[in-house]
């Protein structure tokens, strides 16, 4: 008599999307942070130090994205689902040209949505 054998899941294709859509989010983000930092690199100070708060506003966009990335690797691997959540949040946070928070929300919704499929 043969032994039955477990049905295997199928695993959807979700948190492939939702990370790559991250990290194409926390590219955009990593992008827009280098061209706010140049940006204000070339302004001179009127009254108070403008390139510095400008520098400053490029660095957090820059980490954002850094972070995003990384969520956006582990999405697409399906490895550490909060990992990945986290990185949909801060592809979110990054707004990279506006698009990239676009991109962000829909790959921090297929990523929430398939915790399942995580190991």
């Amino acid at each position: 008599m043969p032994m039955a054998q477990p049905m295997m899941q199928e695993r959807s294709m979700l948190p492939v999307a939702g990370g790559a859509l991250t990290l194409v989010s926390g590219i955009l983000a990593i992008v827009q942070g280098v061209w706010i930092a140049a940006l204000g690199a070339g302004l001179p100070g009127v009254f108070i130090d403008v390139s510095a708060f400008f520098a400053v506003c490029g660095a957090i966009f820059i980490i954002f994205g850094l972070i995003a990335l990384v969520g956006g690797v582990m999405g697409v691997q399906r490895k550490m689902w909060g990992l990945a959540l986290v990185g949909g949040i801060f592809g979110l946070l990054g707004f990279g040209f506006i698009l990239g928070s676009i991109l962000g929300l829909i790959g921090l919704i297929l990523v929430a949505v398939s915790r399942k499929d995580f190991a």
